[in-house]
């Protein structure tokens, strides 16, 4: 089974996909399992922003300070 779907809640995406694609500018910029591409410097790729990536309950988790 298949489903698509667009998330802009980046962890929401995390959490729920075993597979994402990251787009920039419409191109994909990465695609895979979330664990092994998800990265401080791709969200920097994408978004243009510095944040961290961590783990929790074995699934990356990108980490916002204010």
């Amino acid at each position: 089974m298949t489903i698509v779907m667009v998330l802009h809640d980046i962890n929401h995406a995390l959490y729920y996909s075993d597979e994402i694609a990251a787009m920039r500018d419409g191109q994909i910029a990465a695609k895979g399992k979330p664990d092994e591409i998800i990265t401080s410097e791709l969200i920097n790729k994408v978004y243009g922003v510095n944040l961290d990536v961590e783990i929790h309950n074995n699934k990356p988790f990108v980490i916002s300070w204010n």
